[in-house]
């Protein structure tokens, strides 16, 4: 495998990673990383990448969780203007 078709396995890789994500948050409503990684098997890191990408591209929305003390996390949900 050549670089170039390394590269195009990888954009597939991110571009179902991201489908996987965008699915998860539509099928419960919100989730946070920590659920979206659970319930998807893939890694927190991957997830955010992923949740970066819906978040800037208007898909998702990130919202203000509740806080148990702390700094209060990111929950997920989908963008209901989004089509």
């Amino acid at each position: 495998m050549d670089k170039k078709d390394k590269a195009a396995h990888f954009d597939v890789i991110k571009e179902n990673n991201k489908r996987l994500i965008r699915n998860l948050v539509r099928d419960y409503d919100s989730l946070s990383k920590a659920e979206l990684a659970g319930y998807s098997s893939l890694s927190v890191p991957t997830v955010a990448a992923a949740l970066y990408d819906l978040v800037e591209n208007n898909i998702v929305m990130e919202l203000e969780g509740k806080s148990s003390g702390g700094r209060p996390g990111s929950i997920y949900s989908l963008n209901p203007n989004y089509a």
